[in-house]
């Protein structure tokens, strides 16, 4: 994705818990792509429940995020699974890789 991360923008959007809820989500492998493209993904959070997390960026470089987990209406804040799906795009930047070949981030097919 074209979207410029870190983790303090990650944290950010998500707060510290929910970070540190979706880095464990991240290296236990649970974050699994559907579709990756410069300016949207759509991935899916395995775990006892499996959750489905989309996160775009508009035109003008905002992160749009939604997912299907039943999230508090007075959080303002992205969920844990909005952070997996960051942080893994966040590695996948860090590596400089073009393609999704690492085995983190899996696309299913």
């Amino acid at each position: 994705m074209n979207i410029i991360l870190n983790e303090k923008k990650i944290k950010e959007m998500c707060g510290t818990v929910s970070f540190k809820r979706g880095d464990s989500f991240y290296h236990a492998n649970k974050v699994k792509f559907n579709h990756f493209s410069p300016d949207f993904c759509e991935a899916t959070v395995i775990g006892s429940e499996d959750f489905h997390a989309t996160i775009q960026c508009d035109e003008k470089g905002s992160i749009l995020s939604k997912c299907s987990c039943p999230k508090l209406a007075s959080y303002n804040k992205d969920c844990q699974h909005i952070a997996a799906v960051l942080i893994a795009v966040f590695q996948h930047q860090k590596r400089g890789r073009s393609q999704l070949n690492k085995p983190r981030i899996q696309i299913a097919v």
